[in-house]
């Protein structure tokens, strides 16, 4: 990321020999229409889905995002909170948190193409990391069209544009999350259409192929 570069010039790095090549992403795999077409068997009728992706590392920061969720629940009674890949993590753990009534999904790590169809099947993708030097999952999510709701780390900040395709909040604010993920939840046709601008920055950005290529040269 962007990030990173200016960090290692900081430390003294020439800025010639800096090259900025973000992780590839094949964009064509979670753009896929026909995963959209698998998403329905995620989907849970009357619910509105705010999604996480992430192993389990405090990098995550899951207690923000935890507190943050219980703010949203109070507002959104048809919220489903689901988590991704965060092996160790049990709805019990979760519902310390977030309260024992609200609706909660946690899945193990599961492969690229149902995680497509995760990402399809969401309303909204959410990404609470106190540190980050990218951000994959931010894009995996805008190349299926969906909107994200992130703390603005140094990665984050390389892919979310602040009111455009997602939404970036100070790290560790679990209320301005909150209030940013109710938002996109109570204004779908605003959600609709930054994740579609999410999609086309994406393809101009952060294209697996190209990235891949760049790395190699």
């Amino acid at each position: 990321s962007q990030g990173i570069a200016d960090k290692l010039a900081v430390l003294g790095v020439d800025r010639r020999r800096i090259r900025v090549i973000p992780t590839p992403v094949n964009l064509e795999q979670f753009g896929d229409p026909r995963a959209g077409e698998r998403a329905p068997g995620y989907r849970v009728a009357g619910r509105k889905i705010v999604l996480t992706v992430g192993r389990n590392d405090p990098a995550k920061d899951y207690p923000t995002l935890y507190r943050a969720i219980g703010g949203v629940a109070a507002r959104v009674p048809e919220l489903l909170f689901w988590q991704v890949g965060a092996a160790g993590v049990t709805e019990a753990v979760v519902r310390v948190v977030v309260g024992a009534h609200l609706d909660v999904r946690i899945t193990p790590q599961i492969d690229q193409r149902e995680l497509a169809a995760g990402y399809h099947a969401s309303d909204v993708v959410v990404s609470s990391s106190a540190h980050e030097s990218f951000g994959k999952v931010l894009v995996e999510a805008n190349a299926c069209g969906k909107p994200v709701v992130a703390t603005a780390t140094t990665g984050a900040k390389d892919i979310v544009h602040d009111g455009v395709n997602g939404y970036l909040v100070p790290v560790g604010d679990a209320q301005a999350l909150a209030e940013k993920i109710v938002y996109l939840l109570q204004h779908p046709g605003e959600a609709r259409a930054m994740g579609e601008r999410g999609r086309a920055l994406g393809a101009e950005r952060f294209d697996g192929v190209k990235n891949t290529q760049a790395i190699v040269q």
